[in-house]
């Protein structure tokens, strides 16, 4: 085992002053403990030197989105300005976009809660004079031979029923069940 330097503390094992120990790096992030996230690695790094930027910033990037098994937003407002001004040809103002964040209410057979995704939602902003009506998605067809065929037979057993259902006028307004 090598000997600590006499300037050191006894306690600085041989991997904190041994031969080298100026090449080494000053600080090590420590590791998350499993499930923890980013957020515990970041709890962890508080008080010393936080990780290099690159780090930090996948980290970050990665965000609680990450943690909880979220699919990732992807349009971002510039896709969605281009989306609509060159498929749909309509002119965009401004385009507001968030982040809703899913239920975490729900648990599953085990007890483990279960979160819903989260989603982004977008705002636009239409240009001056412009109007947006939704498409109608189920217009009305024009009734062939087979359906207004379809329609009468339903409509006369439709009176059949209906007949039955009054009874027979001779009865007077007696139910049926009171009788012999």
């Amino acid at each position: 085992m090598p000997q600590t330097p006499p300037h050191l503390p006894a306690c600085a094992g041989p991997g904190w002053a041994g031969p080298g120990w100026a090449q080494r790096p000053l600080h090590r992030a420590p590791r998350p403990r499993p499930g923890r996230g980013p957020a515990a690695l970041l709890r962890a790094t508080r008080g010393r030197r936080r990780p290099a930027g690159a780090a930090l910033a996948r980290l970050l990037a990665r965000g609680s989105a990450m943690a909880a098994g979220a699919r990732r937003a992807v349009m971002t407002k510039l896709d969605i300005r281009n989306y609509l001004e060159r498929i749909y040809n309509v002119p965009v103002a401004a385009v507001r976009t968030r982040i809703q964040y899913g239920a975490n209410n729900k648990r599953n057979h085990r007890n483990q809660r279960v979160k819903k995704p989260d989603y982004k939602v977008a705002y636009v902003q239409l240009g001056q004079g412009q109007t947006f009506q939704f498409p109608n998605l189920f217009p009305e067809k024009e009734q062939d031979t087979e359906t207004r065929s379809f329609d009468d037979f339903r409509d006369k057993y439709m009176e059949k029923e209906k007949q039955k259902e009054e009874g027979d006028p001779r009865r007077g307004g007696v139910p049926d069940w009171f009788g012999l």
